[in-house]
């Protein structure tokens, strides 16, 4: 798919980081898109092509399991006097974010307990997927509507990026510890992780600090934070490797990079469902009536998903590919409820996720749905019992 143009853009104001946004690293300026004059903050990479598509595929990655993050793209400028193309990471602006609300001394612990403001958990799980290690104050904003949501995925993907911490050792494999360690780690070794990793960039090399009285600590054993990990992991590990072939190439026409994120995603993933799968918490979850409900949900979602191609990705592969995703979700869920299921009779005391029953759940949810439906259009009121 070709990227955007600049020249489709027109420039509105350069951005001051000390009063707009927190510090950052870039060139940032706000562009207006010509055709719908709706706002983009646009970051400036150079001629690093590499690290723009990177970019883009993980804020991307992040709409397409929270659909609260902004849309994300690809922009070009063909310079001719140098003979250069100079590459662009666009986002759509969003309205009424605060892009402070992880810094300074607000007690963000209290409004993510209470349910005031939710996200977290699920904006984590993500980024230890697309193994981001700037998980900053900053890069980490909250809107309006009390969501969480990631900014800047100039640092994710980097075990294939070589962004390396400049301390001690790597360690980038996703681990049950570490999601049931969850807001804080255990082993992952990012290069920020809100206020509980930072680093003293006085020192040479940068000294790793971790923080004894991070807020995070106070959120780990939170029902709700628990609950939006929970749902992130599933909505992960249920995506087939096929899907996310197609979604990196919809958006990257280079085949070595697309290549290298595509094996990159898959492999983390495989990762995330092996050490949830470790964790009684999220197999428990997995048994529960909620999480089928949740597979349905996010299938919806899915259908309304498009790319920089402007098409619905869900309804391009089942024309064009014949890949029909819901199939492989719901066969994915079952797989997993199955494996899960004979893992967990020998287990007492512990109930069975109701894995056979899974596809006749969603044809029942169907059924209703299009009962409803009818008798709405017929102004009666629905007797069908809750699912």
């Amino acid at each position: 798919m070709p990227n955007k143009k600049l020249k489709d853009f027109n420039f509105s104001k350069s951005i001051d980081s000390n009063s707009e946004l927190p510090c950052f690293s870039h060139q940032m300026a706000i562009y207006e898109k010509k055709r719908t004059n709706s706002s983009w903050y646009v970051k400036f990479l150079g001629t690093e092509i590499k690290s723009a598509i990177s970019e883009v595929i993980a804020q991307e990655l992040f709409r397409l399991i929270l659909p609260d993050h902004p849309k994300t793209r690809c922009v070009e400028e063909i310079v001719p006097t140098d003979n250069r193309v100079y590459y662009y990471v666009a986002s759509k602006a969003i309205k009424n974010v605060d892009p402070f609300y992880f810094t300074g001394e607000k007690n963000y612990s209290q409004d993510i307990t209470s349910g005031k403001v939710k996200g977290l958990g699920a904006v984590q799980v993500i980024s230890l997927w697309l193994n981001e290690i700037d998980f900053k104050e900053g890069n980490v904003v909250a809107n309006k509507e009390g969501k969480v949501i990631k900014l800047d995925g100039g640092q994710c993907f980097a075990s294939i990026l070589e962004h390396i911490p400049s301390y001690g050792e790597r360690k980038f494999d996703i681990t049950s510890r570490d999601l049931e360690s969850l807001p804080v780690l255990t082993d992952y070794t990012p290069y920020h992780w809100l206020d509980f990793i930072t680093h003293d960039q006085e020192e040479t090399p940068h000294e790793k600090i971790i923080n004894p009285h991070s807020q995070l600590l106070t959120i780990k054993n939170n029902d709700g934070f628990k609950n939006e990990v929970n749902q992130a992991i599933l909505r992960i590990i249920l995506l087939p490797d096929k899907f996310i072939h197609y979604f990196v190439k919809s958006y990257v026409s280079n085949e070595n990079i697309s290549t290298q994120l595509i094996n990159n995603i898959n492999e983390r993933k495989q990762q995330l469902e092996k050490s949830a799968l470790e964790m009684k918490n999220f197999t428990a979850y997995l048994s529960s009536l909620e999480a089928l409900k949740e597979i349905e949900k996010y299938i919806n979602y899915l259908k309304t998903f498009k790319t920089m191609s402007k098409f619905f990705l869900v309804t391009e592969l089942k024309n064009n590919h014949k890949i029909d995703i819901e199939r492989f979700l719901i066969e994915k869920a079952t797989s997993v409820l199955n494996e899960l299921s004979g893992n967990l009779r020998s287990l007492k005391g512990v109930p069975l996720p109701p894995s056979r029953n899974l596809p006749f759940f969603f044809l029942k949810i169907k059924a209703r749905k299009k009962l409803i439906t009818k008798e709405e259009m017929l102004g009666t009121e629905s007797k069908q019992p809750g699912i």
